[in-house]
Parts: structure tokens; C-alpha cells; sequence
């Protein structure tokens, strides 16, 4: 351990350390109305806590909160799949009304004929020949 790390680690000790940035603004808001005094919220890269200085200097770059981690997703849920699935039942609704009756069921005899002939049937067209 380096010497200058125990002065630090020591100074760390005697400090309030606060888990969160949030935590230690309100502490500070509640010293300033208590006994006037305006307090600074400050990362702590040694303890990994947030504590409070009278000092109005910037902290070295050392000193930089920890980044923000990113938000962990909601996990899905029954609902939330049912809405899914409503939803996507309602594009395909509305796609389907766009598209007049009798083309949607001449597309349907157009794929049916389609797959009879690829498995080996003779196909008959209504009121006519092959």
C-alpha cells in the first residue's frame, strides 16, 4: 500500500459517506437549512460513495462520478405478450380490410392451385378446360 493511500483511506474514514448521489443532496439541502451552510455533493473514488465539502473547487479527474449504468429492462410479462399479440392482430386486421374481398379469395385459390400443382395434381380452372 502506497503511504499516500492510508492518508487518503484515513480522511475517507473520518468522512459521511452517502450510497447515493440523491442521498447526500438531501443532506446537504438539510444543512443549509438548518445552520446556512451550502454544501457540495462529491464522488469519492476511493470509497465508492458520495460525501460533502465546504470547498467550491473542482475535484481532480480521478474524483469523476461512475458512469451511469444503463437501465435494466422490465421483464416481460403475460401481459405484456397479450398486448403484444393484440396488436399485431390488429396490423393484420387492418391490412386484410384494405384489400378487397374477392382479391383476397382469388389469392387464395391462386396459392391453393399453386400448391396442388407442385404436388402432382391436374388442376381444373372453374368452367373451363386444362
Amino acid at each position: 500500500m502506497h503511504p499516500d493511500e492510508r492518508t487518503l483511506i484515513g480522511s475517507c474514514a473520518r468522512k459521511n459517506r452517502y450510497p447515493t448521489e440523491e442521498v447526500a443532496r438531501r443532506i446537504a439541502a438539510r444543512c443549509e437549512v438548518q445552520r446556512g451552510e451550502v454544501l457540495r455533493v462529491y464522488w469519492c473514488g476511493l470509497c465508492l460513495g458520495y460525501h460533502l465539502t465546504r470547498e467550491a473547487a473542482a475535484l481532480p479527474a480521478e474524483a469523476a462520478p461512475p458512469p451511469e449504468a444503463p437501465a435494466k429492462p422490465r421483464p416481460r410479462t403475460r401481459a405484456d405478450r397479450r398486448a403484444e399479440g393484440r396488436a399485431r392482430a390488429a396490423e393484420h386486421n387492418a391490412a386484410v380490410q384494405e384489400t378487397p374481398r374477392e382479391q383476397r379469395q382469388a389469392e387464395g385459390l391462386q396459392n391453393a392451385a399453386a400448391f396442388l400443382r407442385k404436388n402432382g395434381w391436374t388442376v381444373i380452372p372453374p368452367g373451363g378446360s386444362k
